[in-house]
């Protein structure tokens, strides 16, 4: 994983965010102490604000639900919530 978040972030110039659920990261990265050198996007769908998962000290990143629905888009979307205020979103696109 160390070599793809590597490969990225030379090949786009930026650091990568990692997207994951707890139970993954949990099962197969549990004693990855480098995770937290990243932005952490969670997947946990539910209402309940999700909990610290180490070694992240909080995520950037919810990923909520699956089931959304938008008028005009015939499939579900994802629903995510930043953690963070606008002007740091903005601060994160690349331009």
């Amino acid at each position: 994983m160390m070599t793809y978040l590597d490969t990225v972030e030379k090949s786009v110039g930026v650091k990568p965010i990692i997207y994951t659920s707890d139970n993954y990261w949990k099962t197969y990265l549990a004693k990855a102490k480098w995770g937290c050198d990243y932005m952490l996007w969670l997947d946990k769908p539910g209402s309940i604000w999700p909990q610290q998962l180490w070694p992240w000290a909080g995520w950037t990143f919810w990923q909520y639900s699956y089931q959304a629905k938008l008028p005009g888009i015939p499939s579900n979307l994802g629903l995510n919530w930043f953690n963070g205020s606008k002007t740091e979103l903005c601060q994160m696109v690349i331009q």
